[in-house]
């Protein structure tokens, strides 16, 4: 038999590039720097997952598995939500928080239970106004002009049109008003009460009247069958919030008060009373939030959240800048510069003559820096007349040099925290775990957004795993898919290169972010899957065609 030796030799070529193919697709190749472990597979394909039966947030098949509350005000379905799971199982058993995060988007502002991560909830300040009681539903919409305009708020978010007559509305982009666009004073008429009437049945009826309302609180909590929704913590807290306010007041056996602690604690399998960041049996414990120089008030669920820090028990809040809530800092206009340590809430208050590092028009007033320092690059746009604010050594690299953004660039790493994995972030699959996936997102969007230098969303953020050894989180970002903008590799670096604490899943990192890396287009694992149908297509007619001819 002859044998067509350029046959084969063209076979056997075809067949090592596809095994080449093959093999390399089997390791996960990437650009920067550490020895990033291989991360599992975490999520299905959009076809996989609906041909699984799993439960989507948009079921066109039949309507009635539809999660509804997205067409409730202020919410609407997120733009995939047929092919977004109402809970990560694929089932209907998680909470109506987890849904709503997993199916929902924010079409306005809310005084309080917003969801998306540019909306803020709230705080009223002053210690007689308190939120009102509809507040997680405030702003309503105002459907039309018979509406009182007292008790709704139409948001106006862009391209919506504002009712007539709505005033205070400061935004200077057309078409939008959202409540963090209103005046402080507006902003708590809109979501807050005075809780004068409140404070004079205390005086009236006292300690009798604070634990009755903390008991009305309690049997409340006691229907509740998901222990580890916010709406069980909230009654919690708000009933140990009366208790000590009887406490406060006197004129009732403090002995009473406390045994209904250790009962609660006891029932709820909690250890209330002790070691919170407020509310202890001994009261000598309480982290003392009130006592700072600069003002301070105490986190929402204090009573009920173990703290002996600060950064664990108390918010700033009512200062011209470096208030926990963003929303609350005041910008000032470009001709002024904003002041430090301040107590405020207005332009007024809070800003004044701008002096820029250099390129003043005075130039007397342009920073000189000491030999052998220089000023940094941008000090033409930079507010400050000091070295730490102007200055640097002709070797060392400033934030401001740092390029914030990079397009179609998805950015990877691993952080440390310390903590046990069960109890911090449950097992996978469980609520627990959900909830620590979320509030781990939050808070490392409000670290990437904090210099205001970029706006990266919580849909960015993608866990690939998280295992023990401590608590290991391995994430990356991606770009934001309309634009195509994501954080730079350096930007990433430099803002998780220090040891952070993420205050809603209240842990500390044991240092810098690791193994970070750009996921880049040759990475072959974040190919999506149809390039390998064309890839295997291409070689088997190929291969086909070589036999025949």
């Amino acid at each position: 038999m002859n044998l067509n030796y350029d046959r084969i030799s063209l076979f056997l070529i075809f067949f090592i590039v596809y095994y080449v193919l093959f093999i390399i697709s089997n390791n996960y190749v990437i650009e920067g720097v550490g020895n990033a472990e291989v991360s599992e597979t975490v999520s299905e394909t959009v076809s996989e997952t609906v041909s699984s039966g799993a439960l989507m947030c948009l079921n066109y098949d039949d309507p009635s598995n539809d999660f509804h509350k997205c067409n409730e005000w202020p919410f609407d379905y997120k733009t995939y939500a047929s092919t977004t799971k109402q809970c990560l199982d694929g089932t209907d058993s998680c909470t109506e928080e987890a849904k709503i995060n997993n199916c929902c988007r924010q079409k306005a502002e809310m005084c309080q239970g917003n969801i998306e991560p540019q909306f803020v909830d709230f705080i009223c300040r002053g210690e007689d106004n308190i939120p009102k009681l509809e507040a997680v539903s405030l702003t309503k919409l105002c459907e039309d002009d018979d509406d009182n305009l007292d008790n709704c708020w139409d948001a106006g978010y862009p391209g919506q049109s504002n009712p007539p007559g709505l005033p205070g509305c400061d935004n200077t982009i057309e078409g939008s008003c959202n409540l963090s666009d209103l005046s402080d004073g507006k902003r708590q008429e809109i979501c807050c009460t005075n809780s004068a009437i409140f404070k004079l049945a205390e005086k009236i009826w006292g300690g009798p009247h604070l634990i009755s309302a903390a008991n009305l609180k309690y049997n409340d909590l006691r229907n509740i069958q998901d222990k580890e929704s916010s709406e069980y913590d909230g009654l919690l807290n708000e009933a140990l919030g009366y208790l000590n306010q009887a406490r406060d007041i006197g004129g009732m056996d403090d002995r009473s008060i406390i045994e209904t602690i250790r009962d609660w604690s006891s029932e709820t399998n909690m250890d209330l009373g002790n070691g919170m960041c407020r509310g202890n049996i001994n009261r000598d414990t309480d982290f003392p939030c009130l006592n700072f120089t600069q003002p301070k008030q105490y986190i929402n669920k204090a009573f009920i959240t173990k703290g002996t820090t600060e950064e664990e028990c108390c918010v700033v809040s009512g200062m011209c800048s470096g208030n926990t809530y963003p929303v609350e800092n005041v910008e000032c206009p470009d001709n002024m510069k904003l002041l430090s340590n301040i107590e405020g809430s207005t332009i007024e208050e809070c800003c004044e003559e701008n002096i820029k590092c250099s390129g003043n028009t005075n130039i007397n007033l342009n920073y000189d820096c000491p030999e052998p320092m220089i000023r940094l690059v941008d000090s033409n746009n930079i507010f400050g007349n000091s070295i730490k604010e102007c200055c640097r050594f002709p070797d060392e690299t400033h934030s401001t040099e740092i390029s914030a953004t990079f397009e179609n660039e998805t950015i990877q790493g691993t952080l440390i925290f310390n903590g046990d994995l069960i109890q911090s972030a449950g097992v996978d699959g469980s609520i627990k775990r959900i909830s620590f996936e979320d509030d781990f997102k939050k808070d490392i969007i409000t670290i990437f957004n904090k210099e205001q230098r970029i706006n990266i969303r919580e849909e960015q953020i993608t866990i690939n795993r998280i295992y023990s050894g401590s608590i290991l989180v391995d994430f990356e970002v991606s770009p934001h898919y309309s634009t195509g903008v994501s954080i730079s590799k350096e930007y990433f670096s430099y803002l998780l290169s220090e040891k952070l604490f993420f205050p809603t899943i209240k842990l500390h990192t044991n240092g810098g972010v690791s193994n970070v890396s750009i996921v880049s287009w040759y990475n072959i694992n974040h190919w999506p899957s149809w390039i390998w149908y064309v890839i295997i297509s291409i070689f088997t007619f190929l291969i086909t065609a070589t036999i025949v001819i």
